[in-house]
């Protein structure tokens, strides 16, 4: 008989976690494992990379809860009371006040799902998109399974992580699957109680197939010059706002380059202005989300980490496949995967990245 497993995430938009459960699964026999995806929302430009083997499922309701979910839970209340639906208000003002007193949203959360069914039949449930509190205790709560794993792709120490709820609800899964060594020690120097449970699991990069799909991605249009690449969602954590004020002192050096940034988020307006600003519209170019980034890998000169903080740095990974010269600042896992003479770590700064670009410049000139 298949033992049935069932992953939890937010939905499968382009990006580092959804990028890790895809990879993993194109690991796993499906002769011998029945798999689910329960998703709060069906979408994302990795949805049509789902394996049809895996069944997909969203919540049960999840229109009804988003915006207890999602909102400032006075912004609920209000919304509630406006409609009529005084006991929801005031349900939803006395379990706010809870956590307001116990910094902790666990019983917010227990309320907003109260009525929600339970998932019965799973040998393994895994809270995949941590730290996420929203899952974290709707796998806890709602899911009946054999082993509860919850899954941590992120140093909490820096990524705005309840500590209040994690130290009261992460003692409950049977495991906990860390990253890196790094993001996995600082997990355990917050909360000691977890250290047997908790093991490093680092992300799957499958070389045979970032190789595979760079002989058929898209790749740069009308340039030969020098090509440096960074990869991710234009968050703030993901620190591309930097690589305007770095790709300028470069030029001032006179260091002649493209710098291509793949990815799309709420930072993009930011790195635009700064663009104008420093004219370098022909010099660092926005090429938006690529579900398939492989042949500029392949195409590139040097990949340019510059994020604030991680838990294992994905398109590192992906990067060392192509053998390419790498730069990351000094986030949890970099440690772990940096370890070559072509690849240098720095600190999280203009001058920095800078200096650590034209290291790697010059020597690929020598």
């Amino acid at each position: 008989m298949k033992q049935k497993i069932l992953f939890m995430m937010i939905d499968m938009n382009v990006g580092g976690t959804e990028k890790a459960f895809l990879n993993l699964v194109s690991e796993i026999d499906f002769t011998k494992y029945d798999v689910t995806l329960l998703l709060l929302e069906e979408k994302g430009g990795f949805l049509k990379d789902v394996p049809n083997e895996v069944q997909i499922e969203t919540l049960e309701n999840y229109e009804q809860i988003k915006d207890e979910i999602m909102l400032p839970p006075l912004v609920c209340a209000k919304k509630a009371m406006h409609i009529k639906k005084y006991l929801k208000a005031v349900g939803i003002l006395f379990y706010h006040i809870i956590f307001k007193i116990s910094n902790d949203r666990t019983s917010y959360y227990k309320y907003i799902i109260r009525k929600l069914k339970k998932k019965e039949g799973y040998d393994v449930a895994i809270a995949f998109a941590g730290p996420m509190e929203f899952i974290t205790t709707y796998i806890l709560e709602k899911v009946e399974a054999n082993k509860k794993i919850q899954w941590i792709h992120f140093d909490i120490s820096k990524n705005g992580t309840n500590l209040k709820h994690a130290r009261r609800n992460y003692p409950k899964f049977n495991k906990i699957f860390v990253v890196s060594d790094q993001a996995k020690q600082i997990l355990i120097d917050a909360i000691p109680s977890i250290d047997k449970i908790t093991e490093t699991k680092q992300n799957v990069v499958s070389e045979a197939a970032c190789l595979k799909l760079a002989e058929v991605g898209e790749t740069y249009r009308n340039y030969d010059g020098i090509k440096i690449l960074t990869v991710g969602r234009l968050y703030r954590e993901k620190g591309q706002d930097i690589i305007p004020e770095v790709a300028r002192q470069l030029k001032k050096e006179g260091y002649d380059f493209k710098w291509y940034l793949i990815g799309e988020g709420s930072i993009r307006k930011e790195i635009e202005k700064k663009i104008e600003e420093y004219e370098l519209k022909d010099t660092v170019i926005l090429l938006g989300t690529k579900t398939n980034p492989y042949r500029f890998y392949k195409d590139a000169t040097i990949y340019v980490q510059t994020s604030r903080q991680e838990g294992f740095g994905i398109t590192i990974a992906e990067a060392k496949v192509f053998k390419l010269p790498i730069v990351s600042t000094d986030v949890a896992g970099a440690r772990e995967q940096l370890k070559e003479k072509n690849e240098i770590i720095v600190q999280f700064a203009p001058d920095e990245l800078a200096k650590g670009i034209k290291k790697l410049l010059e020597k690929s000139r020598g």
